[in-house]
């Protein structure tokens, strides 16, 4: 047994406790925000913002610290397998929950005086979705096993993850409950929480050489702590429920969240199914680079979304009658996600192989660098897609995202089946790239048809010039000292953004008064 702690190890629990230390400053923060008194709407809309964007960025950036000690152990083959048998639950995952979530969070907002019958009736529902998922599990573990090319321990593992499936459902139905009552902030740092315990978990399971399996296994113990926490939260701050169980209102919540099931299963297949396939056609290292290569892009769209969602009450404003107006602020936005989203592409296409060799190790180079320059361009069409996705709600066009999302999905497939066979994970991230393009499509005829025109061109080239410009830099200077051409490069291309008058006064306004600190 090694007496030394090595670098990584030592590297991820100075993580966990920044982390820690964090936690502990958002608990004061929450007291200071959150007085004896009650709040008044701005701050309980700071705090129902806030909270979970910080916590998402910091799960997102626990995982990350997590796979620098994990990537290496488990190694390309046993990461391709991990990354299957999550997958495979994370369908699993939305057929059972069946939307029902967003369901219960938006009747017990109307009504608290429904809460018990919404949560008694939707964890029967849920529990049922489970049990029925069973034989679907037996038949991909049993006689589709051969054909998906799943071995003992990838089927060890999906069963342990199905397993563990079951508390998380009930915890999901908590966070709702949570989320009708506008605490938002109690189940954001439970996440947080469990994160901590998964990691410490998941280290002494790697630690122990029980390898994917056993970071399965961690994964039924940690769910069953947060349902715990959660259950004892609920009853302590909410209420104590009751069992109830009504099944012609039960057959009512169903058919109610069903399209919200359909949405969600086609966001998936659209931006995951490339991992299911990758298994059986090009084999689990091909599998474990591109998931090592999409976990570093993973966790950027939080970005969007946090920025999306804050501009969603002015697209829903300007919707009514302000088209005008809604066209310019959705151009902004437009113009903001390119900012934010063009030098990130340039500068990861350039140190691509030395990002992959810092975190994960020489054993995933060259490939995973070379998925991860394809993978990162899927970014700025990724954040733009987000955008006009909340400005088709916005302007009342919800079941045109569904069509949008059939088209694409349904072109994601046939390009991973002409792709993958011959090029592998290659196929897969340009695929990826393309697939965001092709939801584009059917998103701008219908942004072009009920909007003025939006000067696309004209949005656009000012930040590509300076992400142009600031990876001319990098790329020069990489070799005399790639750490100073990083550390110069945001610099530069900040002041590329200026100089070239990309944001004109009304924008800087407008995004001076979407600060969080700002009133009125």
């Amino acid at each position: 047994m090694p007496t030394h702690i090595s670098p990584r190890l030592a590297l991820l629990i100075l993580l966990i406790g920044g982390c820690v230390f964090l936690m502990g400053i958002g608990s004061l923060v929450l007291w200071r925000v959150h007085p004896q008194g009650g709040v008044s709407p701005l701050q309980k809309v700071a705090k129902n913002s806030l909270f979970p964007m910080v916590t998402s960025f910091l799960n997102k950036f626990l995982d990350l610290a997590f796979a620098v000690y994990m990537l290496p152990v488990l190694g390309p083959e046993g990461v391709g397998k991990y990354t299957y048998a999550v997958v495979v639950i994370g369908y699993l995952d939305i057929l059972t929950n069946f939307g029902l979530g967003t369901l219960l969070t938006r009747e017990v907002a109307r009504n608290r005086l429904s809460a018990n019958r919404y949560l008694g009736n939707t964890l029967v529902l849920r529990i049922g979705l489970w049990a029925l998922s069973l034989p679907l599990l037996a038949l991909l573990l049993g006689p589709g096993a051969g054909p998906m090319a799943i071995t003992p321990d990838v089927a060890m593992a999906i069963l342990l993850l199905s397993l563990g499936l079951l508390p998380s459902l009930i915890s999901g139905a908590l966070t709702s409950l949570f989320q009708a009552y506008e605490r938002f902030e109690h189940p954001a740092i439970v996440t947080v929480l469990t994160s901590l315990l998964k990691i410490s978990l998941g280290v002494l399971a790697l630690a122990s050489g029980w390898g994917f399996v056993g970071l399965a296994a961690v994964s039924v113990v940690v769910n069953l702590v947060t349902l715990a926490v959660l259950g004892a939260l609920v009853m302590a701050l909410l209420m104590r429920p009751k069992p109830e169980f009504q099944p012609r209102f039960s057959w009512g919540l169903l058919r109610l969240a069903y399209p919200l099931m359909l949405n969600n299963l086609l966001n998936s297949l659209f931006f995951r199914v490339d991992s299911l396939m990758l298994k059986p056609m090009a084999g689990e290292a091909a599998l474990g680079w591109y998931g090592t290569a999409y976990k570093f892009i993973d966790g950027l769209g939080v970005i969007s979304s946090t920025f999306t969602l804050a501009l969603f009450p002015l697209f829903s404003q300007y919707a009514q009658g302000a088209r005008d107006q809604l066209a310019r602020t959705f151009g902004f936005a437009l113009k903001l996600m390119l900012i934010i989203s063009l030098p990130i592409c340039v500068g990861t296409t350039l140190i691509a192989p030395e990002i992959i060799l810092l975190f994960a190790g020489p054993d995933y180079l060259p490939h995973s660098g070379y998925a991860l320059q394809i993978l990162i361009w899927f970014l700025p069409f990724s954040f733009v897609n987000g955008v006009t996705q909340y400005l088709l709600i916005a302007i009342n066009q919800q079941r045109f995202i569904t069509i949008s999302f059939l088209i694409a999905t349904a072109f994601n497939l046939a390009t991973n089946l002409l792709l993958i066979p011959t090029l592998g994970y290659l196929g897969a991230a340009i695929t990826t790239v393309l697939s965001e393009w092709a939801l584009m499509g059917p998103f701008w005829y219908c942004v072009r048809r009920h909007l003025p025109p939006i000067p696309v061109l004209s949005l656009a080239w000012r930040p590509t010039m300076a992400s142009a410009l600031m990876g001319l830099e990098v790329w020069a200077l990489r070799d005399w000292s790639l750490p100073a051409a990083v550390m110069v490069a945001p610099l530069l291309y900040g002041a590329l953004l200026f100089l070239l008058g990309t944001l004109s006064l009304e924008e800087r306004a407008l995004l001076g008064r979407m600060a969080p600190w700002r009133k009125g």
